[in-house]
């Protein structure tokens, strides 16, 4: 990559491209042109949005749309055209209701989410299942021939568990990438979930969820297991740490209330199995009111990197963490941000397992809060508040006392505040992009109603890592008309942007 541009999106060879999957009511195409399919409520696709050379351009990049009228039961049919302005391509599959997710990269696969398809056939059908589930990941190629137009592989369901939520590279089988994936709940999006292996199948000549493992130690079912964001202590590493979010079945009416994860498992890579589970609930910032848990991110170890020499020169944590390379941040939706000790057991405490490392505000706040990638050789991270609307850059040089450096308000537009959730760098760390769509339900389906902006947020990140600023605003509030029947109005006329990485090819 030239220092002195911003990635061109289509110049894939070179440069970083974004990839977001977001849900497109009404749309779907094929190989050959962009058809119209009125029945399918929720088409999945990917997108790529790449930030363009600097001066950034004052009109926000949209999207543009051609309705008709008519169709089945009345239903508008939508067209859509050049998402965001000839900036990157989709690529859209004939699938409906996943609400896409979050995505994984490993190789050149990506891998994405439906967290909702376990649901869908009785969601967007109103209310009686009359169509089967579809499936719960989906793969694309995105090599360097396909980066600048993904190509669909295959999609597949889970075993016993559904409701897929994040993804993690695990080597390779069969000559092809391999993922762990962290499913949430079962077939019903009822606890436990399962951390599940999705690998290709060489006899069967497709992709499969291969194996799923359970959640309680030494590989007992714990019903309480309903796995969110994890990470592994390193490319090779022998161990990750899976942070528990919530019951999915549980967001869906006729329930009044959540049923909140509040659990965080270690997990030895080598037998698949929990050695270590951890109860937060009766800790200050989650007994009051549990709000689940979120990200999980490896604090990067120690070896050569500037944040450990200097707490080797400051004897900041030596005492706490002894310096091994089995040390893990995970954040919770009340705004506690945590550090675990991976290698202490039940009989050490959760004393001196988990420590809490940094706080978004004095009181609680309710909404979802994720990490970025580390970098600047593990002393910084960029964070989303939902609750607070915000995206903060923290110092974590002393990683039990995280410190804010800069923190960023989202402006309030006309479609909402925005609530960013994801948010990613790209390889060298000069680029963030910020997601601001968590999840909406379809009214009088769920508990997840609120209505917020939906936009793609791009920033630079200073040389230093000292400070970040906005570059770009792409709207997804208007890239679609009110298109489908039988989907609120909060739902039915937006794409709703949410995972999201940099690859670069």
């Amino acid at each position: 990559m030239v220092a002195t541009r911003r990635p061109a999106l289509l110049a894939c060879a070179a440069a970083a491209c974004l990839i977001l999957v977001v849900v497109a009511p009404g749309a779907a195409a094929d190989t050959q042109q962009f058809q119209i399919f009125p029945a399918l409520r929720n088409a999945f696709f990917s997108s790529y949005v790449a930030a363009r050379s600097s001066p950034a351009p004052k009109a926000q990049a949209g999207s543009t749309a051609a309705a008709s009228a008519g169709g089945e039961k009345g239903c508008v049919k939508v067209e859509t055209r050049d998402l965001t302005k000839a900036e990157g391509q989709s690529t859209f599959l004939k699938f409906f209701g996943n609400e896409p997710h979050h995505v994984g990269v490993s190789g050149d696969v990506l891998a994405a989410g439906g967290l909702f398809s376990f649901k869908s056939g009785e969601i967007f059908t109103g209310g009686a299942k009359k169509a089967a589930a579809t499936p719960d990941i989906y793969l694309f190629n995105i090599s360097k021939a396909n980066a600048a137009s993904p190509k669909y592989i295959d999609s597949v369901f889970g075993k016993k568990g559904a409701v897929t939520d994040s993804f993690l590279p695990f080597g390779t089988e069969n000559g092809q990438p391999k993922f762990l994936a962290s499913f949430m709940g079962d077939r019903k999006g009822l606890s436990p979930g399962k951390l599940a292996e999705v690998a290709y199948v060489n006899e069967r000549d497709k992709w499969e969820v291969v194996a799923e493992h359970e959640g309680g130690v030494d590989g007992a079912a714990d019903p309480s297991f309903t796995p969110h964001g994890f990470d592994r202590n390193g490319p090779n590493g022998s161990l990750i740490v899976t942070a528990d979010y919530v019951t999915a079945d549980t967001v869906f009416a006729p329930s009044k209330a959540f049923k909140w994860g509040t659990t965080v498992r270690v997990w030895n890579l080598t037998t698949k199995q929990v050695i270590a589970r951890w109860d937060l609930a009766t800790l200050p910032g989650i007994k009051e009111t549990p709000q689940g848990l979120m990200s999980v991110r490896w604090t990067g170890g120690c070896g050569s990197d500037l944040g450990c020499k200097v707490l080797r020169t400051t004897g900041g944590c030596g005492s706490y963490l002894g310096w091994k390379n089995d040390t893990f941040w995970f954040s919770s939706g009340t705004g506690h941000l945590y550090l675990i000790d991976a290698s202490k057991r039940a009989a050490d405490g959760i004393e001196s397992a988990i420590k809490e490392v940094y706080t978004l505000a004095p009181e609680p706040v309710y909404g979802s809060c994720v990490f970025s990638g580390r970098f600047a050789n593990n002393t910084r991270l960029l964070v989303t508040s939902l609750a607070l609307n915000e995206v903060r850059l923290v110092d974590t040089t002393d990683p039990t006392s995280i410190k804010t450096i800069q923190i960023y308000e989202l402006p309030k537009g006309a479609s909402g505040t925005p609530q960013p959730h994801v948010v990613v760098i790209d390889a060298n760390a000069t680029l963030a992009a910020v997601t601001t769509y968590y999840v909406e339900q379809p009214t009088g389906k769920g508990l997840w109603t609120k209505q917020a902006s939906k936009e793609l947020l791009l920033f630079s990140i200073a040389a230093d890592k000292n400070s970040f600023a906005p570059i770009k605003t792409v709207n997804f509030n208007d890239a679609f008309e009110k298109a489908t029947c039988g989907i609120s109005a909060a739902r039915g006329r937006f794409a709703r942007p949410h995972g999201a990485v940099f690859v670069s090819k």
